[in-house]
């Protein structure tokens, strides 16, 4: 961001703190209670003000910082957003590094054994029962097969008697 010009050097006395919406605060006040010289500021500031209404200063536009701005007000939970993804992905990975096994892995969670057995018992079963359903079913379709087999060749026989019977 420096390199692009958006980062400069600014006096200490240009900038204003916002430590809650609303409520500005210069560093040079932050600066003088940190370094405990808050009386030095105080009557600093109260010199320039005397400075400034002996002279005559034309009239600059104010900028007013406004938390009405809904625009605003959605960067700035946006940003917020942003922050604690970042912040959850980096305790995610530090979790993870911390017990690998907790580390979802492709494809579904595996099922504990008892559940897993349980299925299995339930699919051989439905096997099973399948299995005897279709013997069944071949079983009668080769004894119908047989049957039917017999009667056309009764049939057969009995035509040809007939015709012989006939001549």
């Amino acid at each position: 961001m420096h390199q692009r010009g958006f980062l400069r050097k600014e006096p200490v006395t240009n900038i204003v703190m916002l430590p809650l919406p609303g409520q500005a605060v210069p560093l040079a006040l932050i600066n003088a209670t940190i370094d405990k010289k808050v009386d030095q500021y105080v009557a600093q500031q109260n010199a320039t003000k005397t400075v400034l209404e002996n002279t005559e200063v034309p009239a600059v536009p104010t900028i007013s910082v406004t938390t009405d701005d809904p625009v605003a007000v959605a960067k700035g939970l946006i940003l917020q957003a942003e922050l604690l993804e970042q912040d959850a992905l980096a305790k995610r990975e530090e979790a993870y590094t911390l017990a690998p096994d907790l580390k979802p892995g492709r494809g579904r969670p595996a099922l504990p054994e008892d559940i897993k057995n349980e299925k299995l018992e339930e699919r051989k079963i439905k096997r099973r029962e399948r299995d005897q359903k279709k013997a069944a079913e071949s079983k009668i379709a080769a004894k119908t097969a047989a049957l039917d087999s017999k009667v056309a060749a009764k049939i057969e026989r009995d035509r040809a008697r007939l015709e012989e019977s006939v001549k």
